[in-house]
């Protein structure tokens, strides 16, 4: 049996981080249930990547905008690092149909609405990795690569 899960499709934002704030909903992202995905911020927008698919949040006026396809290889890209480096957001590694583990890793530019291809992550290919920036140096930690498998 496989277990399949998903990740709601909704975005709940909380007003502060004091132990009385209140979660808002927000509106749905534009697309089907998915698993796997990634997030960042830049240029006050949030952009969430489902799949291939990217979209971009803008909490001020309350409205979801699709841009540019992630162009990475293999399609269905899920579990995919993500993180940002001044005004320019990567997103790599992860794993693709077939259960292919990658390693490439792609800079968006939210003006241009943009991929530039970067190169790879040096490691063994992975996904569900942790990623975190210090003083302007990313960092990738764990993820797997050999499984589960997703499907």
């Amino acid at each position: 049996m496989q277990l399949k899960t998903y990740t709601m499709a909704i975005m709940l934002t909380a007003a502060s981080l004091e132990s009385t704030a209140q979660w808002v909903a927000e509106p749905d992202i534009p697309t089907a249930p998915f698993d796997g995905g990634y997030a960042f911020t830049l240029s006050n927008r949030i952009y969430v990547g489902a799949g291939d698919a990217l979209f971009a949040f803008d909490p001020a006026g309350g409205t979801w905008q699709t841009r540019a396809p992630f162009p990475g290889e293999g399609e269905g890209r899920g579990w995919a690092s993500a993180f940002v480096i001044g005004n320019t957001a990567y997103v790599g590694l992860g794993i693709t149909d077939g259960n292919i583990f990658r390693t490439d890793l792609h800079a968006y530019d939210p003006v241009s609405d943009s991929w530039t291809a970067k190169a790879s992550f040096p490691g063994t290919a992975r996904g569900g990795c942790a990623t975190f920036v210090v003083n302007n140096k990313a960092y990738v930690c764990g993820g797997t690569s050999t499984g589960p498998t997703f499907s």
